[in-house]
């Protein structure tokens, strides 16, 4: 499910765009809140849980989150402290049932800009977006002059493995790795999520061509691919298998 509204909202002193990622397990409630905040002309994506948020998040350039806490699989905790580590420039806000004290704390321990309790005012999402994206502004503006460090010329470097998106070379400690389009997709994903177990809806989701869908043996042969590419040129064990959920980067020393 997912929503662009035709015109936008923005920020009047410097015609920027504001696009919104909805992160709500509730699809009822995912809808409503969508479809309230393309009324007000914002772009809104909808992710229905964290393995889909994530994808989203690495694969996609967003101003503002609105999570929720309590998610299948991939919690909303762990969506925010990735959020927050890896794209710092992006607004944060919980939206969540729980709203006892200490929830509250750990919530906003994760980065969060604001923390809205369930059930709330359409009026009142739609103030505080406004809010925390006018007090984001400076960090937006840092974010662009640090595009580089995000943006489709970054360079993805974890655990002795580089990216070299400009250049589109892989290598792993100096040694070349000759990937196909697919297996460079998967690395980008771990290499933007390093340390977090990436299920096969998430690689789907950070494909560059999303709407060509990967079957699940597809996924898996080129996953096998990437391993052996790596493991011949030293990497062995890299890219680790977490049973019964999926895969994660294993971070190391790049020295």
């Amino acid at each position: 499910m997912s929503a662009t509204a035709s015109l936008v909202s923005t920020d009047a002193d410097s015609g920027w765009l504001a696009r919104v990622l909805v992160v709500e397990d509730d699809t009822d409630l995912a809808e409503v809140v969508r479809a309230s905040l393309v009324d007000e002309f914002f772009d809104v994506t909808v992710a229905l849980d964290g393995e889909m948020a994530l994808g989203l998040l690495a694969s996609e350039k967003f101003d503002v989150a609105l999570v929720d806490l309590m998610l299948p699989g991939v919690d909303g905790y762990e969506v925010c402290t990735w959020l927050r580590s890896a794209r710092p420039g992006v607004a944060l806000l919980i939206l969540t049932a729980l709203g006892t004290h200490d929830s509250i704390l750990r919530g906003l321990a994760t980065g969060a800009d604001d923390y809205l309790v369930k059930p709330f005012g359409l009026s009142e999402l739609v103030a505080r977006i406004r809010a925390v994206l006018r007090r984001g502004s400076a960090a937006r503006i840092k974010a662009n002059e640090r595009a580089e460090a995000t943006g489709p010329d970054a360079i993805l470097q974890v655990s002795g493995i580089r990216f070299d998106q400009a250049t589109d070379r892989v290598t792993y400690r100096g040694v070349d790795l000759d990937l196909g389009p697919r297996q460079k997709d998967m690395l980008r994903a771990f290499l933007s999520m390093p340390g977090l177990v990436l299920t096969r809806r998430t690689i789907r989701g950070a494909m560059s061509n999303p709407d060509s869908i990967m079957s699940d043996t597809s996924i898996d042969y080129h996953l096998s691919q990437l391993r052996k590419k790596l493991e011949a040129a030293g990497g062995a064990g890299t890219i680790e298998t977490v049973f019964g959920l999926g895969w994660r980067l294993l971070v190391a020393d790049d020295h």
